[in-house]
């Protein structure tokens, strides 16, 4: 318990702070759900920043920062977390939770101190919410691994992952898969999740060298456009398609020999290679059901293949109202590609990123 901990350094207040990555260039994506059963996800987790805002030279992930402090009463209670508009104040031991939320929800499945103050404060520095990086599992695994910490004075981030997964599809009854979790929580940057029979997954690590590393975050950049969205919902509409054609269904299929392939290009540094994937994998998205890629991602995709990108990979669920897209660079540089695009979609979110090599981080002062 945090209280022990505390005691033990002879210390009134502790600060315990979690950056945890988000997911980009999911190839093998919609295999990780309950409908296909089984796949497998080729994954990067990433640190991200604006490629266009030159005075932020830092990469950032989702922060969860808590600050306890010894008290002598029940304890109070608060989270802050402004770019998801979530204000909460109560007494430590309330089990009054709001399960429709996904904040609350993963608070529900805590257990709660007592003799201590608690403050929590959420951020999304970069990553807006609907994004299609899995932001929302993010946060949720960003305060369960605080959460965590509190509990036991350190981290089992394979319980972490599991645990955020649960609290979606068993406490809130919505649908996910479970790369999102597992990418977020993960020790690596580079992620090859074998899911063998859903929700079981293993997750193991794609060990680029230092110079692969720098080449790939050299050529990628991902694209944040349309406007807020529920993967829940998209999930729902592909599932609508797939009654009649089941786990077997043509998209899934072919979805599912892609991240094998991938990996290997990855490693050799294939870039070529690497982008005829992503293709596929988005073209194998269009034939899971074509609304997936909304018009505007079309002009994207349009536009990069125009300006000589080697691939183009839409993250996460898609959808009509927005999502993200992840870009392979190729003949033009990162930064001259980052600029105009932002030229000619000046409604778009350019990002660029790190691979997050120690994966979720913790940090306790």
């Amino acid at each position: 318990m945090i209280t022990d901990y505390m005691k033990r350094k002879e210390i009134d207040v502790v600060k315990v702070s979690v950056v945890a990555p988000v997911r980009v260039l999911d190839i093998g994506g919609w295999t990780d759900t309950w409908f296909a059963q089984h796949g497998q996800v080729l994954c990067l987790s990433v640190l991200s920043r604006d490629a266009n805002n030159g005075k932020d030279s830092e990469y950032h992930g989702i922060v969860a920062e808590a600050t306890v402090k010894l008290t002598s009463g029940p304890g109070v209670f608060s989270l802050h977390a402004p770019d998801v508009g979530k204000e909460l104040e109560c007494f430590n031991g309330n089990g009054d939770w709001d399960k429709t939320d996904l904040i609350e929800a993963t608070l529900s499945n805590t257990r709660q101190l007592s003799g201590v103050d608690v403050e929590i404060i959420v951020r999304s520095p970069v990553v807006p919410k609907g994004s299609s990086v899995g932001s929302s599992a993010t946060v949720a695994v960003a305060l369960t691994a605080i959460l965590d910490f509190f509990n036991r004075e350190e981290v089992d981030s394979n319980w972490v992952s599991r645990k955020c997964h649960e609290v979606e599809t068993k406490e809130m009854g919505i649908e996910c898969g479970v790369q999102d979790q597992a990418a977020a929580a993960s020790p690596y940057g580079v992620n090859f999740i074998d899911i063998y029979q859903y929700p079981n997954y293993s997750v193991s690590n794609v060990a680029l060298t230092y110079s692969l590393k720098q080449e790939i975050e050299s050529r990628i950049l991902t694209i944040i456009y349309g406007g807020c969205h529920s993967s829940s919902d998209i999930h729902k509409m592909v599932i609508a398609k797939l009654q009649e054609d089941g786990r077997l269904a043509l998209g899934l299929e072919q979805i599912r020999r892609i991240p094998e392939e991938a990996r290997y290009c990855l490693l050799s540094g294939d870039y070529v290679g690497l982008g005829r994937a992503m293709r596929a994998n988005t073209a194998a998205q269009y034939q899971l059901h074509p609304e997936l890629i909304s018009p505007q991602c079309q002009q994207l995709i349009d536009f990069c293949q125009a300006n000589s990108t080697l691939g183009e990979k839409v993250n996460g669920a898609g959808g009509p109202q927005g999502g993200s897209l992840t870009v392979l660079c190729g003949d033009a540089s990162k930064e001259w590609m980052a600029c105009a695009i932002a030229k000619l979609f000046p409604d778009v979110l350019v990002l660029e990123h790190k691979i997050a090599d120690q994966g979720l981080k913790i940090s306790v002062d």
